[in-house]
């Protein structure tokens, strides 16, 4: 089998490791491939490259496609930004930055860090990139690019949920060609070995390769094979080869590591919901006997501190299944995780979710208002949400709540309800984090714009992910929900001192 390099590429965040190479790596070994993955990310931040890129005017910016926007949410890293990116993808420009030395700052982080000699010295044959945000997209493409023009022999594949939301407008860039062989979009596990088998056999039969983009003469396509992990069938991540150290999450030499129960969301209705863009692969759990052996596995291998398990929910079944068994095989484990304010978590399911190990959970209310929470399919009904809230805090766990401001049609008042119910219930919420909202691809909103009250201006940018919009005929300005987020921090400060 052909020996594979796993990246994850810059520029993303350091607060934990992300899941996508681990998951991949653990399934590949399981396999009989061999595999390693590294943290390009972490080693440019590290080193100073972010900052060297924020510093820095980009003279292609005034000849890109449109302008920046006040009202979104754009980065101000020049080459990372999504701006810069989904504009760049968009115009004939990008071949020029690709391989422009001086400008492109990928070149100067790939060439002091002697990326390309990694790649070789290790007999690399397969290179697999992890894409999850646009701001990764511009390096990934250079390296690719470089390693090509430098006559690597590693098949170059892309894959992740950028690619997975941009899957058609991939396809139909063949010039893409220069950055990438193959682009494997929704699951990776199965799909990766797959290729990497037919890869290792000469085959030339792709499309049986699910989940698969691949150059078929001058044009890509895609197969004709798609598959769904199954849990029970997966093992445990790997981690090896990453600075897990390094992550802001972790401390006093004991690390945090993102771990998953479930894939996907047992509701899978929210309208702005963009985690995985549609079609949804569907809700799978895996058994908790499983779970709990894969923990074991994880503290056994490393000098685990907590664990954030990333299930988009973790619903009362599984909360309930996963700390019973914790509890009977009297391991000792911390974790959080994230959840719906489901009608179906009582004080019975959060006192043995403490008893686990559990110390905070995470509910995504986004609004306090019943008219918002129905009109965006949440599934919640508030004073349920409210009583939910209760027993966790009484139970013992911080509850944390993640909410936005500036929903569809949310009017001030709305907005004001629910800036009224957090500073009623402050003693039982721990911690609260607002997002504006902001018109994002791949989700139900957005494929359905006028059921939703707004109005969006056309777009030649296929790779654009923050859409310019506004409201008809009601909802808040960017300015009214910031200003709305400031009340409240002013309100809780001033109820912190009295």
């Amino acid at each position: 089998m052909l020996r594979t390099l796993l990246a994850i590429p810059p520029k993303y965040g350091i607060d934990y490791p992300p899941l996508g190479t681990p998951a991949l790596t653990g399934y590949l070994k399981s396999r009989g491939i061999s595999v390693r993955q590294v943290d390009w990310n972490s080693d440019y931040h590290r080193l100073g490259f972010l900052a060297k890129e924020i510093n820095r005017k980009s003279p292609y910016g005034h000849l890109l496609p449109s302008q920046e926007s006040k009202d979104l949410p754009y980065q101000d890293a020049a080459y990372s930004s999504f701006w810069f990116t989904e504009r760049l993808l968009s115009s004939e420009l990008l071949i020029p930055f690709i391989r422009d030395k001086k400008e492109n700052p990928f070149h100067s982080f790939i060439l002091e860090c002697r990326l390309l000699e990694q790649i070789k010295s290790w007999d690399t044959q397969v290179l697999g990139i992890s894409i999850i945000s646009p701001s990764q997209v511009l390096f990934s493409f250079t390296l690719g690019y470089l390693l090509k023009a430098s006559g690597g022999a590693a098949h170059r594949v892309i894959g992740g949920q950028w690619v997975s939301l941009y899957r058609n407008q991939i396809a139909q860039r063949d010039d893409f060609g220069e950055f990438f062989d193959y682009a494997m979009f929704f699951e990776g596990e199965s799909a990766l070995f797959k290729l990497i088998s037919a890869l290792s056999t000469h085959s030339k039969d792709m499309e049986s390769v699910p989940n698969l983009m691949y150059k078929e003469g001058r044009h890509f396509v895609f197969s004709k094979q798609h598959s769904v992990e199954k849990m029970d069938e997966l093992p445990a991540p790997d981690f090896e080869g990453l600075p897990l150290v390094s992550y802001n999450s972790s401390s006093h030499e004991r690390i945090c590591l993102t771990f998953e129960t479930s894939r996907e969301c047992y509701w899978n209705k929210c309208a702005y919901c963009v985690d995985l863009p549609h079609p949804k692969q569907g809700y799978r759990h895996k058994p908790p006997g499983l779970v709990v052996q894969d923990m074991r596995i994880l503290l056994s291998t490393y000098p685990l501190g907590d664990l954030m398990i990333s299930d988009p929910a973790m619903s009362p079944r599984q909360m309930l299944g996963v700390s019973q068994e914790i509890i009977r095989q009297k391991l000792q484990v911390s974790w959080w995780c994230f959840c719906r304010a489901d009608k179906g978590f009582n004080k019975e399911v959060f006192l043995a979710a403490k008893e686990a190990g559990c110390h905070s959970v995470s509910f995504g209310l986004e609004t306090a208002n019943q008219r918002l929470l129905d009109f965006l399919s949440k599934g919640i009904n508030l004073d349920s949400a409210k009583r939910v809230f209760r027993d966790c805090h009484e139970a013992g766990l911080n509850v944390q709540l993640q909410m936005m401001i500036g929903l569809p049609t949310e009017t001030v008042q709305e907005a004001l309800e629910t800036i009224h119910f957090l500073v009623e219930n402050r003693k039982i919420i721990q911690q609260v984090t607002f997002n504006v909202y902001y018109l994002t691809p791949g989700c139900l909103i957005a494929g359905d714009l006028a059921r939703y009250g707004i109005s969006a201006k056309e777009s030649n940018l296929p790779f654009e992910f923050f859409r310019e919009f506004s409201y008809s005929p009601a909802g808040m300005t960017k300015k009214e929900s910031y200003s709305l987020i400031r009340l409240y921090n002013i309100l809780m400060e001033q109820y912190s001192v009295t």
